[in-house]
């Protein structure tokens, strides 16, 4: 009878080895801190940029300063609509040029001291188509506030150089007497106003 044969343990099945499985090693980055210049570690001295300020201003300072007067005579008068007093000086430079400027006013309306031209302002008048009003003398004035132009005419017809219109709201004409008017005004001498007559209703 034959043995049965034995199975040896050399004969199993065998075992398949696991291997281990390792994280992969990522060495470490050396990161550099960033570099600045020497201008960059500087700290910030820079002013913050001033406000601009208005054109008009600018010109208007432009115009004052583009003539140094001597005045030779001063006044006040009423202004066209009889609320306030504008004060007023008449001047001449260097030159010998003859220069006018509103000084003051009593009343709220603003303005600009700037010297103009008397002679241009007078040939302007003396050019200008009736109704003069306000905007006559613009073209001299443009530079400044509007109430320039208004508070000269003011002066203007305190000296007789202008006389109202009856059937023209705040329109004037040239007066007779403005010749005389604006040689006294360029002689630098005192005029006597001249009553403007009452409107007819």
């Amino acid at each position: 009878m034959k043995a049965k044969a034995t199975k040896s343990a050399s004969s199993s099945k065998p075992v398949k080895a696991t291997a281990k499985i390792y994280p992969t090693y990522i060495p470490p980055v050396a990161v550099k801190p960033p570099t600045t210049t020497a201008d960059e570690r500087k700290p910030d001295t820079k002013k913050p940029e001033a406000r601009k300020p208005d054109a008009r201003n600018q010109d208007s300072k432009k115009a004052e300063t583009e003539h140094t007067a001597r005045v030779i005579e001063s006044g006040s008068c009423p202004s066209l609509s009889g609320r306030s007093q504008i004060g007023y000086d008449v001047g001449t430079n260097a030159e010998s040029t003859l220069l006018i400027r509103i000084r003051s006013n009593s009343g709220t309306g603003g303005f600009n001291a700037a010297w103009f031209p008397l002679t241009a302002i007078l040939q302007a008048l003396e050019k200008a188509e009736p109704p003069i009003t306000s905007a006559t003398l613009r073209s001299v004035t443009r530079k400044c506030s509007a109430n320039n132009a208004g508070f000269l005419l003011a002066v203007f017809k305190h000296r007789g150089l202008i006389t109202p219109l009856p059937d023209k709201q705040r329109g004037y004409a040239l007066s007779p007497d403005f010749h005389v008017g604006m040689k006294q005004l360029r002689e630098g001498s005192k005029a006597t106003p001249t009553k403007a007559k009452p409107r007819k209703k």
